[in-house]
């Protein structure tokens, strides 16, 4: 089997918007077509991830996302602590929410 294609998923909207939730399911998705996903939460999206915690509690359905992802080994970020750039640069693909 060919080396997974490194994808990195930004999520930059509201915790209550629709489409926050979609991309969610989409990057959880990614998962079974070989790909190695790197989730990146930036500007509203932060609050899902509380620095040093676990998901926000007040959104649980989006938080099993974030734990499912975590638990396949992929990497969940927040954009204001890494450098953004340098890891897009890096991606075989980018997408974002």
């Amino acid at each position: 089997m060919p080396a997974a294609k490194h994808v990195v998923v930004i999520l930059r909207r509201e915790p209550q918007h629709p489409r926050t939730a979609q991309a969610l399911r989409s990057t959880v998705g990614y998962l079974t077509a070989n790909l190695r996903i790197m989730l990146v939460l930036g500007g509203p999206a932060e609050a899902l991830l509380p620095p040093g915690g676990p998901p926000a509690p007040a959104l649980p359905a989006l938080g099993r996302h974030l734990l499912t992802l975590r638990a396949l080994g992929q990497e969940v970020l927040l954009a204001s602590r890494i450098d953004l750039g340098a890891l897009v640069a890096a991606a075989d693909a980018v997408v974002t929410w």
